[in-house]
């Protein structure tokens, strides 16, 4: 995620929408179609390394948005963490997380 949520997460946190991750995702959602676009293949990647079958791909892409969020993100910066070590975190999340569905 590099300098993401320094840079843009007050402004990302405005594309959020009162409908859920997997509805949005299930229905076609634009902005959540370019959001499986962008991390689709290093998600996948991920899955395939960790034995998670293919198609948990939707649970596993919700996971990622659920523990990414920018609003989370600038939540752990603002409470102290720098923001690799909130990445960090947040990253080791992601793969117990993803590992629970193997």
């Amino acid at each position: 995620m590099g300098q993401a949520p320094a840079l843009y997460g007050d402004a990302m946190v405005q594309l959020h929408s009162r409908r859920g991750f997997l509805r949005r995702l299930r229905e076609g959602d634009r902005v959540i179609a370019t959001v499986r676009d962008a991390w689709e293949r290093p998600i996948r990647s991920l899955m395939h390394e960790l034995g998670v079958p293919d198609d948990r791909f939707d649970e596993t892409l919700f996971l990622y948005n659920a523990l990414f969020d920018p609003r989370e993100v600038l939540d752990l910066i603002d409470s102290g963490l720098s923001q690799e070590e909130a990445l960090r975190h947040l990253t080791d999340a992601f793969y117990g997380a993803i590992r629970a569905h193997a």
